[in-house]
């Protein structure tokens, strides 16, 4: 939750508004120089992808930054099956929404400051996972019987995850990983049923973070972006996030008036991303040029 608020809205901002700067006026020797802003046209606004948690940490900043009057610094959005709305879980993720919120409440009544990353500890652990991976590719009845109990826990997604985790930035060594706190927020949205920012657990805590004593809704803020065209995508064999979840989005972005398009191909979650098919290409290339 507070890597999307701070590093989806802020990073993503300070990466797109990068160029917004001030700049001083020469001025008479002993005087002040004074400030003033400068506001160049639009040739740094920017064609922005995103995919997953990076599709929706890009509504959070274009919502929340246009919602207040700041600038985007973005042209347009193409969204691979974004995250925010999760009315459909796969399997595993019905246990993970309702059951790590309290435990984690549990966790900081004894360790207040808890917050950990999401990951595997120890280079030890690292390295026997991903041998027993390559072991297991190695071996295609056993390989086979892996891509299928992660489809069963991933609701018949088609992505070839044990592939995925053999990719060079996954090794021994290091990893990527997620925040506790992202975890903890995308329960938040799949057990409320909205697409909001972080709830920090009490009035004064949102008041303190968002001048609200709600987190503020993205959904709502939707209509300020009706100069920002939007291209929805979604994979027909996505467990992760279904179409169905893509669809809300697309709905609630047609209903608040904005220029949005929705496109749906023959992917699992992770095919928009590893081994992209040429189809995929075309299409965004294609987005890319308006």
């Amino acid at each position: 939750g507070a890597a999307v608020r701070r590093s989806g809205a802020r990073t993503a901002a300070a990466a797109a508004g990068m160029m917004g700067r001030k700049s001083e006026e020469a001025a008479p020797k002993g005087q002040a120089r004074p400030e003033r802003t400068v506001r160049e046209p639009e040739p740094y606004r920017l064609r922005a992808v995103g995919h997953s948690l990076g599709g929706m940490s890009l509504l959070i900043h274009a919502a929340m930054a246009s919602s207040q009057g700041k600038p985007t610094r973005i042209h347009r959005l193409i969204l691979f099956t974004p995250a925010g709305v999760h009315a459909q879980l796969p399997r595993v993720g019905h246990p993970i929404a309702f059951l790590l919120p309290p435990l984690v409440w549990l966790a900081r009544l004894i360790w207040p400051s808890l917050a950990a990353p999401v990951y595997i500890p120890t280079t030890l652990a690292r390295g026997l996972t991903f041998k027993l991976m390559a072991d297991l590719r190695a071996i295609p009845s056993l390989a086979e019987l892996l891509n299928l109990a992660i489809r069963g826990l991933l609701s018949g997604d088609a992505s070839q995850w044990d592939r995925a985790l053999q990719m060079p930035h996954y090794g021994a060594k290091a990893m990527p990983a997620c925040s506790l706190n992202q975890c903890i927020h995308m329960a938040q949205i799949a057990r409320t049923g909205k697409f909001r920012l972080f709830d920090w657990g009490n009035s004064k805590a949102n008041m303190e973070a968002y001048g609200t004593p709600q987190p503020p809704d993205i959904v709502e803020r939707y209509g300020s972006l009706a100069d920002i065209p939007i291209d929805l995508v979604a994979g027909t064999r996505d467990g992760v996030i279904p179409p169905h979840n893509i669809r809300i989005h697309y709905e609630a972005m047609k209903a608040a008036g904005l220029q949005v398009s929705y496109r749906e191909f023959d992917f699992g979650h992770l095919d928009f991303t590893f081994a992209v098919k040429e189809e995929l290409k075309r299409f965004l290339l294609h987005s890319l040029r308006k």
